[in-house]
């Protein structure tokens, strides 16, 4: 067998099979990378790591947005392999080049490539929104191996054999003529027979990603991704659930505290946060509810009008001739949140802090000491949690990526991308929102965790609570009058 040094496994999963390369081939260094962040998580726990390194990583970016680990390997990697996960790369042209970059003269890419999608196209309204909103957009109904047959076309690299499973899993073999760079599509059993055997197959297709366990005889076998994928959601919502319905759910309380804080707001939950922090006794008193794992956790489901979350202020403007007429009687809806965070737990999740001049501004023109954007932007750093390394590196002295505020990138998105193109095409640069140069084009970073949650004040500073014997929140506390002694 061919000595492959590097080799680089894309869509690793739960990194059974990535182990089978590493027991198999001897390579010196494999590099195994999955969008899915548990996946990867599970397989750095599970799995023995002597020549392993586990990335999370969207095979699907641009090369310039990959993680700096993989592009030191350009022009390095004698072997790419991959088992039915092609088919999740949002941007295949991407991942072509990026392959190209990647593989070194005389490399081979071994793929297993499905006919069509996957089973995935069975799953309801219902759970492809929920797949969706956290992970990535479900491929269409459509040949995949013709897919990447004309993509390779187009970056030159020649076939040297093309094996199909049709869906009655007969082996139908074509041949093609080799030229400079060789390269195989291939059934990767033909290769690891025996753990092919082991694991099995899962419907008229082998799975594209796997959980799996060890029986008595030591044999792999394969659990659906479906089932794992729905079960894991399932179960980190309701995790989630029961963390938010503790923060409420207090039941003794002081006779009095030193500060007592109407409103666990986007503002109200990091001053309940600070001041409790310093030993210092805070009751904190929110109309609304808990947090919902669902409609607040989740990016895109607190939208504007939505029946079944409760978590909302109801507000309407006054009816207008000229807008709004979409709406019953003409009246705009503008809600506000009303859970801890506030407006943080229900809005758009974009993350820009402004112009520099509306700082400076205030401290100049209007004499709020202490707020220009010399004296906010330390506070910005320290808050922040930046988790895309270019976007650091690229911007020195404007990020950090050591606070609680977790910040990420976009998933790739064919439509923004074609547009981001397009914009740079036309004469704009593209830069940072937040960096020292505002005037660009930028796709726009998230308050979204790597886990694909919201990130809300709420859930940063109070929710859990960090501080149950200094904080007491008090939740459905509608605060109508203030009292003071001798007024």
């Amino acid at each position: 067998m061919k000595q492959y040094d590097i080799v680089l496994d894309i869509g690793c999963g739960s990194g059974n099979i990535t182990q089978t390369l590493a027991d198999v081939l001897n390579a010196k260094q494999i590099y195994a990378i999955d969008v899915d962040k548990e996946m990867i998580a599970f397989a750095v726990q599970n799995h023995d790591k002597r020549n392993v390194q586990y990335l999370v990583q969207d095979f699907g970016l641009e090369w310039h947005l990959l993680s700096p680990t993989l592009r030191a390997l350009e022009g390095k990697v004698d072997l790419i392999f991959t088992n039915h996960c092609l088919h999740w790369i949002q941007d295949k042209e991407n991942a072509v080049n990026n392959m190209c970059r990647l593989m070194s003269a005389g490399s081979r890419l071994y793929a297993n490539i499905s006919l069509v999608s996957d089973p995935y196209q069975e799953l309801s309204t219902e759970a492809k929104l929920i797949h969706e909103i956290r992970f990535m957009k479900i491929p269409t109904r459509e040949t995949q191996i013709d897919i990447w047959l004309k993509l390779f076309a187009r970056f030159a690299l020649t076939v040297d054999s093309h094996e199909v499973m049709n869906k009655s899993s007969s082996i139908e073999t074509q041949a093609f003529n080799k030229l400079a760079l060789p390269l195989s599509i291939t059934m990767w059993k033909q290769y690891f027979v025996d753990y092919d055997r082991d694991i099995g197959i899962i419907g008229p297709q082998i799975q594209s990603k796997a959980m799996a366990k060890t029986n008595r005889n030591g044999k792999m076998i394969g659990i659906s991704t479906i089932a794992y994928q729905l079960l894991s959601v399932a179960w980190i919502t309701s995790h989630r659930q029961v963390i938010h319905d503790n923060t409420c759910g207090r039941t003794q309380w002081h006779s009095s505290y030193d500060f007592i804080i109407v409103g666990g707001g986007t503002a109200g939950a990091v001053v309940a946060n600070k001041l409790s922090s310093s030993h210092s006794t805070v009751l904190l008193l929110e109309a609304g509810g808990s947090q919902s794992a669902t409609y607040n956790d989740i990016p895109g489901l607190a939208l504007k009008g939505n029946a079944m979350n409760v978590n909302e202020w109801v507000y309407y403007n006054k009816p207008h001739d000229h807008y709004g007429q979409q709406y019953a009687g003409g009246r705009v809806p503008e809600n506000r949140g009303k859970t801890l965070g506030g407006c943080s737990a229900h809005n758009g999740v974009q993350y820009n802090r402004g112009n520099r001049r509306g700082y400076d501004d205030w401290a100049q023109t209007y004499g709020a000491r202490g707020w220009s954007y010399a004296d906010v932007l330390p506070v910005f750093k320290e808050w922040e949690n930046n988790t895309d390394p270019y976007i650091v590196d690229s911007n020195p002295g404007y990020h950090g990526t050591g606070g609680p505020i977790q910040i990420s990138s976009q998933p790739y998105n064919p439509f923004i991308y074609a547009l981001k193109s397009a914009l740079i095409d036309s004469g704009f640069v593209y830069t940072d929102m937040n960096g020292p140069i505002q005037e660009g084009v930028m796709v726009n970073q998230q308050y979204i965790s790597a886990e694909r949650f919201r990130v809300g004040t709420g859930g940063v500073f109070v929710d859990p609570n960090p501080y149950p014997d200094n904080l007491h929140i008090v939740c459905k506390a509608l605060v109508t009058k203030i009292l003071f002694n001798g007024l």
